[in-house]
């Protein structure tokens, strides 16, 4: 693999799944769909598209008002923490963004001895804490949870958002 031109003028050679960046190429349709939408790549994207929430209403058979559609996912992600984030709980290694928007947090590490594995059952959780923030799959290990045991674990901590 060459290497290609980072952001900065970094170079990098491999493949680089840290910012959720896929390997393969973009597959025909979608390039098609891209050039589509070509002549209205001067607007951002409409921020709470009620038509967008509509039909995902109707698909996934949620109410309307469960559903939060924004113009990125980092946005989105900010709100949640504007609202939920002043104690949150994290498993580490995680996306870079989580401490930098969460007033005060703690942490429960994955470690490398253990594959970086981690039973939800077995996790703690401090009193007070607002939000847990469990990326499953996991960003940017990759590995996945067994989610099984998280009803238990809201029931345990009924203040805390998961």
């Amino acid at each position: 693999m060459t290497p290609r031109a980072e952001k900065g003028g970094a170079g990098f050679e491999g493949l680089k799944l840290l910012l959720c960046e896929n390997p393969l190429p973009p597959i025909d349709e979608a390039i098609e769909a891209a050039r589509a939408e070509l002549p209205h790549s001067n607007l951002y994207t409409e921020p709470y598209s009620a038509p967008l929430r509509e039909l995902l209403a109707r698909q996934l058979d949620v109410p309307e008002a469960l559903i939060h559609v924004n113009a990125g996912s980092e946005l989105i992600l900010r709100q949640i923490f504007d609202r939920l984030g002043q104690q949150v709980h994290l498993l580490t290694p995680n996306h870079a963004l989580f401490p930098e928007i969460a007033e005060s947090h703690t942490e429960t590490p994955l470690l490398p001895e253990h594959g970086f594995r981690f039973g939800m059952g077995q996790l703690a959780v401090s009193d007070g804490t607002t939000l847990v923030v469990i990326l499953n799959p996991n960003n940017p290990i990759g590995g996945t949870f067994d989610m099984s045991p998280l009803p238990a674990l809201l029931a345990r901590h009924p203040g805390t958002t998961t």
